[in-house]
């Protein structure tokens, strides 16, 4: 098993931003945030400000942990699971997965659902009493490389391939896949979840 390595920025050129913003993607000006030191975890909180359309704005955040799990399954760990928590009111859910074309285990993705009204949720508590059935199901975008600009989201694709640069990858090495959901119920969590390497192979 890997040792869990500290968070890399996805955004090079603001190595001190504790947000890890990607900048050049967010709309400006920026809104103000203020640090808060809760039970020994830092939290980030947007300052009071205008509300409705004249409050909206779009921020970017990016970041990548290296060497946080295992590639291979044991009597512990048998599946990689990639959460989302959907915690407030949203027109679209978007949920990309990419994986190296060396990672056969992880080429046959799935996902799970799961409602989240324990009074304490948090990832990995779900059960399967908490299951929620969807129509929706996770698609293939391609591969070599995926084809993942989508009008969700403005410049998309350019945010992809500024990670592809800064963590030193080649689109045309990728496989992708995609999960997308109108009006997502709340608060829900979405899995992705792949079988892990066979030790013997």
């Amino acid at each position: 098993m890997y040792g869990l390595s500290s968070p890399t920025q996805a955004e090079p050129s603001h190595e001190n931003d504790p947000i890890m913003l990607m900048r050049e993607f967010c709309s400006q000006p920026l809104p103000g945030f203020r640090t808060l030191e809760i039970d020994g975890h830092t939290r980030y909180q947007l300052l009071p400000g205008p509300i409705g359309n004249r409050g909206r704005h779009t921020w970017i955040y990016g970041e990548a942990v290296r060497r946080f799990a295992p590639i291979h399954r044991d009597e512990v760990n048998q599946f990689g699971e990639h959460a989302v928590q959907v915690e407030c009111p949203v027109e679209w859910l978007l949920c990309d997965l990419q994986v190296h074309e060396s990672l056969e285990f992880a080429l046959s993705p799935r996902v799970l659902t799961y409602g989240l009204h324990s009074l304490t949720p948090r990832p990995g508590s779900e059960t399967e009493y908490d299951r929620l059935p969807v129509a929706e199901t996770i698609q293939s975008i391609g591969r070599s490389p995926p084809v993942v600009s989508t009008p969700l989201i403005p410049r998309y694709q350019a945010m992809v391939e500024r990670v592809y640069d800064r963590m030193e990858w080649r689109a045309d090495q990728m496989c992708g896949f995609r999960f997308e959901m109108k009006y997502p119920p709340m608060p829900m969590s979405v899995v992705v979840q792949h079988d892990l390497a066979d030790p013997r192979a």
